[in-house]
This record gives structure tokens, sequence and C-alpha cells, in this order.
């Protein structure tokens, strides 16, 4: 296997592989590196440890580029599955994200062995992409490949979701609760039975988050939005005010209670509620949701729309993408106060488009619909009269 170099160059090349097992078993993947360039000064056509060394350098951060070029080499010579994983994590680290798509398929096209992680990090890079559609493919492939995954099936719910697919959401992010039931897994479930107004449901799997969590503040939260929506006021304002008595600078907490009490008719005091989590995050998306929704009770179209507008813009400030359900709360509460504003052919415009993306909007969020109709008769009849 290795060129003949001689005896003295042979024993300095075993000595440094020895070398460098002892600093990779170190976790000193720098110096592990180092050792196995030594070992290639002596056989520079030793796979082994041209392999080992690009992959100590992917370790490193400040050296991850020299480890995807070590990859790329090593590739050109003898390519594998196993060097194509390796860099396409590397690319992904790196966030070279469409050379690590490449290098994943790559990888899938050559090995099978661990595809079902292999197709979650490529999922991962689509997701970042914002190729929703593929990513849930490549999610799909990994929980079909490794079903006792919850995370598997967690990644495939969230793509769905993001994608609107809300009824294929729900039976994943089902699995994942039944396979790992713990507070994350709990609230997306909860979050989509929420979205397909399938509340009875929703609150058994939310208080059985709450029983596993018993002081989570999001999980409590939760909890009163579901009795809010099944109009059991009272228990879901017990609970929003316990919640903000305990966490008062918790701004979730108090838009909840803005929320809860909005729906049960007290406007004055949900107003009072959101202007107060307004004044403690100024900038906060969650807030100013909060405060167009009141806004809409009252039936005050400018502050609505001021409101949402604001929030939609706090989604686009974020460094990580906003989920689909924020961003439909925003564009539905906008057509809402355009609608309000008496702006029909704007509401009208606004509330087709979101029925393009999404024809379920009514049927998950019926309390907008009155709004839609209304401009559509109203503007309809104002167009007839010109």
């Amino acid at each position: 296997m290795f060129r003949e170099v001689g005896f003295w160059a042979n024993r300095r090349a075993r000595f440094h592989y020895r070398v460098a097992g002892i600093w990779t078993r170190l976790q000193r993947y720098g110096l592990a590196a180092d050792a196995y360039r030594k070992v290639l000064h002596s056989w520079p056509e030793d796979r082994q440890a041209q392999f080992y060394r690009a992959w100590c350098l992917l370790q490193v951060p400040a050296r991850r580029p020299e480890g995807i070029v070590e990859f790329q080499t090593l590739i050109e010579a003898s390519p594998s599955g196993s060097a194509y994983y390796l860099m396409a994590c590397g690319l992904q680290q790196e966030q070279r994200l469409d050379e690590a798509v490449l290098a994943f398929h790559e990888s899938l096209r050559l090995e099978d062995a661990g595809a079902a992680e292999v197709h979650i990090n490529l999922a991962d890079c689509l997701w970042d992409l914002s190729r929703f559609s593929e990513a849930a493919d490549e999610y799909q492939n990994a929980a079909h490949l490794n079903p006792s995954d919850a995370n598997g099936w967690s990644c495939l719910g969230a793509a769905y979701a993001e994608l609107g697919r809300w009824k294929e959401a729900a039976p994943c992010f089902e699995r994942a609760w039944r396979l790992a039931p713990n507070l994350q897994n709990g609230v997306d479930f909860v979050d989509t039975l929420f979205e397909l107004n399938r509340l009875d449901e929703a609150e058994r799997v939310v208080r059985d988050t709450c029983a596993l969590n018993g002081k989570s503040i999001e999980a409590r939260n939760r909890l009163a939005l579901v009795l809010s929506g099944l109009d059991r006021y009272d228990e879901a304002l017990e609970i929003a005010r316990a919640t903000c008595a305990h966490a008062p600078d918790d701004v979730s907490s108090r838009c909840i209670l803005a929320v809860v009490l909005s729906e049960a008719g007290d406007l004055k005091a949900a107003l009072k509620e959101a202007q107060s989590a307004l004044e403690v995050a100024p900038t906060d998306t969650q807030s100013h949701l909060a405060l167009g929704s009141v806004y809409v009770k009252m039936h005050d179209g400018a502050g609505a729309l001021a409101a949402f507008e604001r929030a939609a813009e706090g989604l686009t400030a974020f460094g990580d993408r906003p989920m689909r359900a924020a961003r439909s709360a925003c564009a539905a509460g906008r057509a809402a106060a355009l609608s309000l504003l008496a702006r029909h052919d704007e509401a009208v415009a606004a509330f087709d488009a979101l029925l393009h993306d999404d024809p379920t909007l009514f049927e998950r969020w019926p309390e907008v619909m009155p709004h839609y109709e209304r401009s559509l008769r109203v503007g309809s009849r104002h167009r007839v009269d010109r």
C-alpha cells in the first residue's frame, strides 16, 4: 500500500500515526491534524491518513476550510459516500449551503449507510435555503428510515407547518410527542391542533404537557389560550393572571393575558395589558400582534393596521425565518384592519392573496371571515354604484 521510502521514514510515519491517535483521543484535533500531515510527508498516498487529517481539520472551526479542501482532494482520487458526507457537514457548518446540498446528494448516491442522518442534514440545508417542499421530502425520508426517532417526525411536522399543510403536520407532531413526551414536542403538537381548531384534543395534550412540566410558562400560556378558544374564559383568565403574577416581566404571558381578556370581552383591560407588554418590549412582534387583535375587537382600524404592520416589520427583522403562522397572523390582521377602515378593495385583495396561499384560512380562523365578507359585499356595491 505504501511507497517504499526507507526504513527511517517508515518508522517516523508509524510514530506520527500513534501520536495522531493520542491527540485524537484527547480531542486535540488541530495537533492530531498536524501529526497526520507528518505521516503524509512520508506516506503521501496513504488514504487513511488523508481521511483522518481532513476529519480532524473539520473539528477545528478556524481550520474547517482546510478540512473541506482536504476532502475535495481525497474525493478526486477516491470518492466515497462517507467522505462526501463529512465534507457536506463541513460545508453546512460554513454556511456554504448550496455546495453542501450537492455533497449530501452525492453521499446518498454512493452509499446508504447512515442514510437517515444524511437525509436530516440535507433537509436542514434545504430548510435554511427556504426550499421547504424539498426539505419536507427529505425529512419524510429520514422519518421513514428511522421511525423511532422523535426528532425526525418533529422536523417533518415543522416543514409541513411551514408549507401550511397543517393536517399533515398534526400526525407528525403527535408521533414525536408519543415517542418523546417533552415540553417542545407537546407545545408543537398543541400549536398545530390549535391552528386546526381541534381544541378538545389540544386541551388534553396541553394538560399532559403541563403535568410533565408543571412550572413551564410556555405550557401554561398555551393552556390559557386553548381554554379561551373553548369559551371557558374564567378558567383561562385564572391561569393567565396567575402566570403573569408568577413571571411579571415575561412579555409572552402579558400578551396571552391581553388576548384572553379580549376574547372574554374586557377590551379596556386587554388594551392595558397589550400596551404594558409593548412598554417592556417595544419591538416585540408578539406584543404588536396582541395589540392589533385587541384593536380589531374594538373596531379601531387605524390602531390595528399600525400594530399589524409593526408586527410584520418585526418578522422581517428576525435573523431566523419566522414561522408561517406568525406571517399569516400579521397578514390576516392587516386585512381585517383594512376592512375596518373601509378600504374594502385593498382588504379583499389582501384576503384573496392569503386564501390563494392558504385555502383553509377561514376554517382555521373563522373570526376574520366576517371582515372579508363585509369588504367583498360593500366593495362590490361601491364598484357597481360607480
